[in-house]
């Protein structure tokens, strides 16, 4: 019982844990302010979070903005892409809705679930740039094919991200008493739960490109020549 109170103890480091997701979730959604930072900042938090799913040993603030400016460029391409791509699914979502019958129930179902895949695809490009260096489409190419590749982790965190979707409808007078929690403590909370998911998605990725790199480099160590004595 002591151990479980004790600085080294699991209490301890849920509670560090938490501290760690508040702050990242404070500076996502500072930095993710002016909007076409949400990119960058967005790729930063699946940074900081990515590592630690892998427990490794960070600093919050550098590693945060580390990734934010190694990612700005990138970070602001993609949020418009996915500024325009989302704001044209969703009007077609509100148009066919208003349109009546059977054609009408079709549209607005197939529009549904293209934005659907759509956000599944945004959902792994983020992560995928924080880990790994790309193009935009390249990115985008690579989040298509692993969410296809790892459906189960996909599913998980589609969850992840509509638990405070599905209660803002169901239970709106729950999810506004804990608005504060959703705002400064989800964000941070939900990336480090989605890259659980994600490290698992990305190992085999990681493990090939590891596994080029060492053949790559052996085939230069072999074409070196040697000094003679």
């Amino acid at each position: 019982m002591g151990h479980f109170f004790s600085v080294e103890g699991p209490l301890m480091a849920c509670l560090i844990k938490i501290r760690d997701w508040i702050l990242l979730s404070v500076l996502w959604l500072v930095c993710s302010v002016p909007v076409i930072t949400f990119g960058a900042s967005t790729a930063a938090l699946y940074y900081c979070t990515l590592k630690m799913a892998k427990k490794e040993e960070i600093s919050i603030f550098k590693s945060f903005f580390k990734s934010f400016k190694e990612n700005f460029k990138q970070g602001v391409a993609l949020t418009l892409i996915v500024l325009v791509v989302g704001a044209i699914l969703v009007l077609d979502c509100l148009y066919f809705s208003r349109v009546a019958g059977a054609k009408g129930a079709i549209l607005t179902g197939v529009f549904c679930a293209v934005s659907i895949g759509f956000l599944t695809i945004v959902l792994y490009a983020f992560p995928f740039m924080a880990q790994f260096s790309n193009t935009v489409s390249g990115i985008l190419k690579s989040a298509v094919v692993l969410a296809v590749r790892n459906l189960r982790n996909t599913a998980v965190v589609l969850v992840f991200h509509a638990i405070p979707v599905v209660l803002r409808f169901v239970a709106y007078e729950v999810y506004m008493a804990m608005f504060p929690i959703w705002l400064f403590l989800a964000p941070g909370a939900i990336a480090y739960l989605c890259s659980m998911c994600h490290v698992k998605s990305f190992e085999p990725l990681i493990q090939a490109i590891q596994n080029k790199q060492a053949k790559e480099s052996a085939e230069t160590e072999e074409n070196t020549p040697e000094l003679s004595n």
